[in-house]
């Protein structure tokens, strides 16, 4: 048996020396590939309706409005659709002040996507932007923004920095660039701003008004079927409220995972027809699922014949050893991508990362009907930057 542990323990390190090697390459021959895009003139630039729904945001919309009254585009509006408890329409009011760009519209307390509805509706032009209220522009980030859309996207994205550097952000920040820079991968997050034309968004069926959040979710799941793309504006900087401590992380990935599921079950026919992305949508609750049985028949194992001890031990270790150190690979990407190898410093992030996903999955799995109705993150005065 021991030589049999051996012997899978070499297996498990040389699946984690190639799952690096390849990680690493990926990361370079994307740095190598990379194309940037260039600007279009201003003059072919949509006229657009910037969207910002708020309830119970005062002091963070007044941060908002004042960000965006630094935008520099041709022909844009933005309309602040506000509302709560805490006084936010009226500080809306006082922050818009007689900005002709700007229209104020009060909502009541139905779910984010009602407002956002509310929002285009009145809006005028043909394509709108989603815009939460913890989102803080820079003046050039509707140009960078809309610069896809004007080149024949009819979605986008922009590029989003957390205002609180932590380890936590600093993963977050790892994903980002494997998924939109070197994956190219077409996903849609809220918190980036979405740019999109509003027949597409009507030819989806609109927005569910019925749902609390995962606005951007529902939007990338209907339009797989219509094989859309999503362009990622890589110049349109914001900065944005994320998760940077444990406590927050865990709260986010409890309270995302439960909407994801409930997304997920909303969008079961479309998913059924796309069963590699309904895997990839799947795989983390699996794994946490049969990571959970192991560690219970291994408990079992021990606590029924405790001479298999040393041997569960090591099979359970092999398992979080892999699944960790194949994680961390994406450092390794990172660090390729960028040619800044000081990320491989942060290789442990994602492994940490993962054992917190892991039981947040179970969480939300058996508690999937337990959703916040109003659930954002604790707000902090943000820091623009422009890089």
């Amino acid at each position: 048996m021991k030589l049999l542990i051996n012997y899978f323990w070499f297996v498990i390190t040389m699946h984690i020396l190639i799952t690096w090697l390849l990680a690493i390459h990926r990361g370079w021959k994307a740095r190598k590939s990379e194309v940037k895009e260039l600007e279009v003139p201003e003059n072919v630039l949509p006229p657009v309706s910037v969207i910002v729904p708020a309830w119970n945001e005062r002091g963070t919309l007044e941060r908002n409005i004042a960000a965006l009254k630094h935008v520099e585009y041709p022909q844009w509006e933005a309309i602040i659709v506000a509302g709560g408890t805490d006084g936010t329409y009226a500080a809306a009011q006082q922050a818009v002040g007689s900005d002709g760009r700007f229209r104020l519209l009060e909502r009541g307390p139905a779910p984010k996507n009602a407002a956002l509805a509310q929002g285009i509706q009145a809006s005028k032009f043909d394509y709108v932007v989603l815009l939460d209220a913890d989102n803080m522009v820079t003046p050039g980030w509707l140009v960078a923004l809309m610069n896809p859309i004007a080149r024949g996207a009819n979605v986008a994205v922009g590029n989003s920095h957390p205002n609180r550097k932590t380890w936590i952000t600093q993963e977050e920040q790892m994903w980002n660039v494997l998924t939109y820079h070197i994956l190219k991968l077409s996903w849609i997050q809220g918190d980036r701003s979405i740019a999109i034309r509003k027949s597409l968004l009507e030819q989806i069926g609109g927005l569910p008004t019925h749902t609390y959040a995962r606005e951007d979710w529902d939007i990338w799941a209907r339009l797989g079927d219509l094989n859309e793309k999503v362009a990622f504006a890589e110049g349109a900087h914001l900065t944005t409220d994320r998760p940077a401590t444990l406590a927050e992380s865990w709260k986010h990935q409890v309270r995302w995972r439960r909407t994801h599921l409930n997304g997920m079950w909303e969008q079961r026919k479309r998913l059924l027809r796309q069963p590699g992305e309904l895997f990839r949508q799947l795989y983390g609750y699996l794994l946490s699922v049969g990571l959970a049985v192991l560690i219970l028949a291994g408990s079992m194992a021990i606590i029924l014949q405790p001479g298999t001890t040393p041997t569960v031990v090591n099979l359970l270790a092999m398992i979080i050893v892999w699944l960790g150190l194949r994680k961390a690979s994406l450092a390794g990407s990172v660090a390729a991508y960028t040619g800044d190898w000081r990320w491989l410093r942060g290789f442990w992030m994602p492994a940490i990362n993962l054992f917190i996903n892991i039981p947040a999955s179970l969480v939300a799995l058996m508690t999937s009907q337990s959703l916040e109705p109003y659930y954002k993150g604790t707000r902090h005065a943000p820091v623009i930057s422009n890089n």
